[in-house]
C-alpha cells in the first residue's frame, strides 16, 4: 500500500469512525428524551389516578412525587416538565397555574344546587402563601379548610404591609369584605375578593365571576383567575346539562303519572327558570328558585308521589 492509498484508508476510517460515533451519540440523546417521556408520563398517571379516586367523595389528599416536577395547568389538560400533556377534561378543575413541587394538595367538594351536579377538583400549590383576612367569615370558612393545607393562614389586615412579597407570585390574599381600606391596599392585584354569602361573586382583579354554594368559595381560594374562569363556565354548562335532564324527567313524569295528587306540572316550570336563571347568572334568583325546587320534590314525596330528583 502506498503512501497516498495509506492516507485514503486513513480518511475513511476516521470519517466512519465519526459517522459511527455520530449515530451512538445521537441515538444516546434520543433514548435519554424517550425515558425523561416515559417518567413523566408515568408522573401525569399517578397524578391523573390519584384524582379519580379521590373524585368518589369529598375528600383530600396531598399527592408526592418523587422529585420536584413542574406541572403547568390549563382547562382540560395539565403538561408535566413541558413534555407530556395528560388530558383530563371529564374533570372540572379549580388549581394554580403552574406548580414547581414535588407535593401538593387535592380536594374534592361535592356541588349540589339542589341535586348532584359533580365532585370539583380543587389543587393547591403548598408553596403558594394564602392569606384570609380575619373575620367572622373568614375563620369560619378558615375552619372548614383541612389542616393538609399548611399554606393557608388568617391575618388581620393591618398586619398586611408587613409581608414580604419578595416572592410575590406566590402570595394570595383573600378577602371577604369590600371595606375602603381595601381600595387603598398597594398590592391589590394580588388579592380576591369574595361576597360573604353562599351564593355571590368573586372579584379578581380585572375579572368578576359568580360562586355557587361554599364549594365555589374555596374553589375561588386556591385557583387562578385563568382556572377559576374556565372552571366556572364548564360548571355552569353541566348544570344546566342536568337540570334539563330533571324537566324532561318532569315532563314525562307529567305525562305517565299525573293524577288528582301528583302534579309535575308545576315543578318542571321551575326546573325551567332554573337553567334560564343559571345561564343568565341571575345570583338572587338562582338560590330562591333553588330553594322552590326542593320545596316542589319535599311536596311530591309527602304525596307519596314519585319524585323528580
Amino acid at each position: 500500500m502506498n503512501k497516498a492509498q495509506m492516507q485514503i484508508h486513513w480518511i475513511f476510517v476516521i470519517a466512519a469512525g465519526s459517522i459511527i460515533l455520530l449515530f451512538f451519540f445521537g441515538f444516546g440523546l434520543k433514548y435519554k428524551d424517550l425515558e425523561t417521556t416515559k417518567l413523566n408520563v408515568e408522573i401525569a398517571k399517578h397524578i391523573g389516578s390519584s384524582v379519580s379516586g379521590l373524585k368518589t367523595g369529598e375528600q383530600f389528599k396531598t399527592v408526592k412525587l418523587n422529585e420536584k416536577t413542574k406541572i403547568d395547568f390549563s382547562c382540560d389538560e395539565f403538561k408535566i416538565n413541558n413534555d407530556f400533556k395528560y388530558d383530563w377534561s371529564e374533570n372540572i378543575v379549580f388549581s394554580p397555574d403552574a406548580i414547581n413541587s414535588d407535593k401538593f394538595v387535592v380536594w374534592t367538594k361535592k356541588v349540589q344546587l339542589p341535586y348532584s351536579i359533580d365532585n370539583i377538583v380543587i389543587i393547591s400549590d403548598l408553596s403558594q402563601k394564602i392569606y384570609l383576612i380575619e373575620s367572622e367569615f373568614s375563620r369560619s370558612i378558615k375552619s372548614l379548610i383541612p389542616d393538609d393545607f399548611t399554606n393557608v393562614q388568617l391575618i388581620q389586615f393591618d398586619d398586611l404591609q408587613d409581608l414580604n412579597f419578595k416572592d410575590s407570585h406566590n402570595v394570595k390574599i383573600v378577602s371577604f369584605s369590600e371595606s375602603n381600606s381595601l381600595n387603598n391596599y398597594k398590592n391589590k392585584d394580588k388579592m380576591v375578593y369574595i361576597d360573604p354569602e353562599d351564593y355571590g361573586r368573586v372579584h379578581y382583579t380585572n375579572e368578576d365571576y359568580n360562586f355557587l354554594g361554599k364549594s365555589m368559595i374555596f374553589a375561588a381560594i386556591f385557583s387562578s383567575n385563568n382556572s377559576y374562569s374556565c372552571s366556572y363556565n364548564k360548571l355552569i354548562k353541566k348544570i344546566v346539562l342536568i337540570t334539563d335532564v330533571y324537566y324532561y324527567k318532569a315532563r314525562y313524569l307529567q305525562d305517565c303519572c299525573s293524577n288528582f295528587r301528583c302534579s309535575y306540572a308545576n315543578v318542571a316550570d321551575v326546573l325551567s327558570r332554573f337553567s334560564n336563571s343559571v345561564k343568565n347568572t341571575d345570583i338572587n334568583n338562582v338560590n330562591m328558585v333553588k330553594n322552590e325546587l326542593i320545596s316542589n320534590n319535599e311536596d311530591l314525596y309527602r304525596k307519596d308521589c314519585k319524585v323528580v330528583f
